[in-house]
């Protein structure tokens, strides 16, 4: 089938072979002979690595957080202290500071400012 620009037509242009950079020369060959006979081709090493990256994707550092973690970000963020975040959770204080030390620890951050600016910019925050 020739390349096609009309309307409702699928486009055959682009690639319709991947050989990974670290090949062995004599599977450029193979690729070649493929495609030249009208197949495609991707290396093997190429498609080992799409096939571990599939599904994977970027991970926001709050997604990676407990939900009693994300709480508790959202209660520091808002100003709220210790003792308003246990009642508002019905946890103890000790437990929001738990809690706090795991957010410091897991967001690498130092301070309640940090976890303030990091939620705002998280967009966390309404």
């Amino acid at each position: 089938m020739q390349d096609s620009n009309m309307p409702g037509e699928r486009s055959r242009k682009g690639a319709h072979g991947f050989v990974h950079k670290a090949s062995d020369p004599a599977e450029l060959i193979v690729a070649l002979r493929r495609l030249a006979a009208g197949g495609r081709y991707v290396s093997r090493a190429l498609a080992l690595e799409l096939a571990l990256g599939v599904g994977e994707r970027e991970v926001s550092p709050h997604e990676r957080l407990s939900k009693r973690e994300f709480q508790v970000l959202l209660g520091i963020a808002a100003g709220l202290k210790t003792g308003e975040i246990a009642r508002q959770l019905g946890i103890s204080a000790r437990t929001v500071t738990v809690y706090r030390a795991h957010l410091l620890h897991k967001l690498v951050l130092s301070t309640n400012t940090d976890l303030t600016r990091f939620a705002i910019k998280a967009g966390l925050l309404p």
